[in-house]
């Protein structure tokens, strides 16, 4: 069976392997949680866009970080590590840090890392 479907969240429930395509190409195949594996190891760290990031910024198990209008996550590959050093980072910068929440990757994350752009786009 084939299924196309721009729903990230509904092809990590139902399919047991995809490709992630953009503009007629193919990027990436696998199944969900292998492409969560490959791409995106570890745990997210979603902040609100009035937290100033620098863009130099260094922290614990900091894969990279991923700018968009909403705010920025931060991929880690040891949550616990990057979310020790970001608060000591804030504290040190009198710095609040609104809307941050933590949470697995998920596919989305995955297109929005292969693709650079969003859903919406």
């Amino acid at each position: 069976m084939v299924l196309t479907t721009h729903y990230m969240d509904e092809a990590e429930a139902l399919c047991g392997q995809l490709s992630i395509m953009d503009r007629g190409r193919v990027l990436a195949t696998g199944s969900p949680q292998e492409l969560i594996r490959r791409y995106l190891p570890g745990a997210v760290i979603e902040l609100g866009a009035e937290v100033p990031l620098p863009s130099d910024l260094e922290l614990p198990a900091l894969v990279r970080v991923e700018r968009s209008q909403e705010g920025a996550a931060l991929i880690s590959s040891r949550l616990e590590e990057t979310l020790i050093g970001l608060v000591n980072w804030a504290r040190e910068h009198s710095q609040p840090l609104p809307g941050l929440r933590t949470r697995a990757a998920t596919l989305e994350d995955v297109f929005l890392h292969l693709t650079g752009r969003s859903l919406r786009d």
